[in-house]
């Protein structure tokens, strides 16, 4: 076995796992859906052969990427060992599915549910595609089914190992035959705006008519709602010319992906972003009044609730002002049940009872009363 392979090799066996389903055979192995026997925890397990030289090489490779690539943004390693003639390789398994799936589902939503879902995918594969970039590694084949979700619908970016050493395989999402890394962004702009339209921008009536359309540069125009900076980025970043196409780094500058950015960087850049998060703190607050579900349900479901866990769980207290601790309050009260239960579903507990300890007893008080809020609903769930 190579030196490449999991440092946690020796902590599972083939015997560890039970065979759920297999989800794909081809010429580099299988891969399958496993169960660990102890917990019931499901994982994706690949089976490289492991025999050849050349087999050898190729399996040690993607695993070496793999442990490369890892981030909060892609699907995680957990991993490698020896089976029979086999190596494999287990990886986080992500149960909401792939981005197909989920654009398939997004044809029956609203534009607004939308551009806020597509937003936070977009600014998680940038996230992904941002670290990748920074190692000198090009995915080579981004496309919605390369895209996961996890149980909280975050996106993870996979398939990146054995992509690294070939062609891309999908060619309605190759820019080109020079892959580079204006060639992921390329495939990205395509995604994002797959997601919002639900329609390939270089869709022809042929495969022929799509990829003769994607070398000339020639994609449909995108529609009215899409505009503002959104509209700019993306039609800067399917540019057939890969020189007019933004790096990752660049479009997470932008202002629409600020809003959106975690809690980290200088000082001046965390206070730039605390006075952002709490402006956008305000706007909810005041639009809260007088509101029916449907608003708060979207607040839920653009991924705002997961916002606040990670800033309480894992923020300086000195910086968690009672702005925050309001807002997650009054969007739970006075919602419906239906409502209080998609933010119980969401897990806010550990956060909020971490702001039991604020030194500030209105925030506290606001983690308290939410707390006892969200308790009732589940209680009566």
């Amino acid at each position: 076995m190579g030196n490449n392979q999991s440092d946690q090799a020796s902590q599972y066996k083939y015997e560890d796992f039970k065979i759920i389903k297999s989800l794909q055979t081809g010429a580099f192995g299988r891969i399958l859906l496993v169960e660990l026997k102890s917990t019931k925890e499901q994982f994706i397990m690949k089976r490289l052969q492991y025999i050849s030289d050349d087999e050898k090489k190729i399996a040690d490779e993607e695993i070496k990427m793999l442990k490369l690539a890892q981030s909060k943004y892609t699907v995680q390693l957990i991993a490698g060992f020896n089976f029979d003639v086999d190596i494999c390789i287990l990886q986080e398994f992500c149960s909401g599915g792939n981005l197909r799936e989920l654009i398939e589902n997004m044809k029956t939503w609203t534009v607004e549910d939308k551009i806020i879902k597509c937003q936070m995918i977009f600014f998680q594969v940038l996230m992904s595609l941002k670290h990748l970039h920074q190692l000198k590694i090009v995915h080579r084949d981004l496309k919605p089914e390369n895209i996961f979700l996890d149980k909280d619908g975050n996106a993870k970016t996979g398939d990146f190992g054995l992509a690294l050493k070939m062609a891309s395989k999908s060619q309605v999402y190759a820019a080109g035959t020079q892959m580079t890394e204006a060639s992921d962004i390329w495939a990205l702009g395509v995604i994002v705006v797959e997601m919002i339209t639900g329609v390939h921008p270089f869709k022809g009536l042929t495969l022929d008519s799509t990829i003769e359309n994607i070398i000339n540069g020639r994609f449909k125009a995108l529609p009215d709602y899409v505009k503002g900076e959104l509209k700019e980025m993306l039609i800067s970043m399917i540019s057939s010319d890969p020189v007019r196409r933004p790096t990752a780094a660049e479009l997470l500058d932008s202002e629409l992906m600020q809003h959106l950015k975690p809690f980290d960087g200088t000082i001046q850049q965390r206070n730039g972003i605390k006075k952002i998060q709490e402006s956008n703190c305000d706007l909810i607050t005041n639009n809260l009044e007088d509101v029916d579900d449907d608003f708060r349900k979207k607040i839920v479901k653009a991924g705002i609730i997961e916002g606040f866990n990670d800033i309480f769980e894992n923020r300086e207290h000195n910086l968690i002002t009672r702005t925050y601790s309001l807002t997650i309050f009054q969007i739970t009260s006075n919602s419906s049940d239906e409502v209080k239960h998609l933010i119980y579903s969401k897990k806010p507990y550990p956060g909020l009872v971490r702001l039991l300890e604020h030194t500030d007893i209105l925030v506290a008080s606001d983690a308290i009363a939410s707390i006892f809020l969200l308790l009732e609903t589940g209680s009566n769930t």
